[in-house]
């Protein structure tokens, strides 16, 4: 996945280098500052959680099995290893909500969704300020 993000990603730029009309070699944080944007895989990684948390809530629909059973799995099988669940453990362990993924419990999936994506916001503009600064 993390390939797939990168390669969206330096498209993105590319993109965004074009519209402004830059060398292809100006940094990506100028890019970024000029057009007042964030990277693609805030959006992406929000929408993981997303997706995951609203699975969990969904009791006793084919979704909520399948992702029981494939967690169930990961954790007895250690070769056993799922994409969605790598994924989601990982932004959850990265912005500090891994006491949601180790209890499996999510109280509201807007109030997660909103948090994980400002948390993801604010270690992209604290990276973003550090870059500038290194300029």
């Amino acid at each position: 996945m993390k390939l797939a993000i990168t390669m969206l990603e330096k498209c993105h730029l590319k993109f965004c280098k074009y519209i402004l009309n830059v060398k292809q070699s100006t940094p990506d944080c100028m890019v970024y500052g000029e057009l007042g944007r964030y990277p693609l895989q805030i959006i992406i990684k929000s929408r993981i959680v997303s997706f995951w948390a609203k699975t969990i809530k969904s009791h006793n629909k084919l979704s909520n099995l399948l992702y029981n059973t494939m967690f169930t799995m990961s954790i007895n099988d250690v070769n056993c290893n799922f994409k969605l669940i790598s994924s989601v453990k990982s932004v959850l362990q990265d912005t500090g909500y891994n006491y949601i993924w180790l209890s499996q419990f999510v109280p509201r999936v807007e109030w997660l969704n909103s948090n994980i994506k400002l948390v993801l916001i604010d270690q992209f503009k604290q990276k973003w300020q550090t870059d500038i600064n290194r300029l």
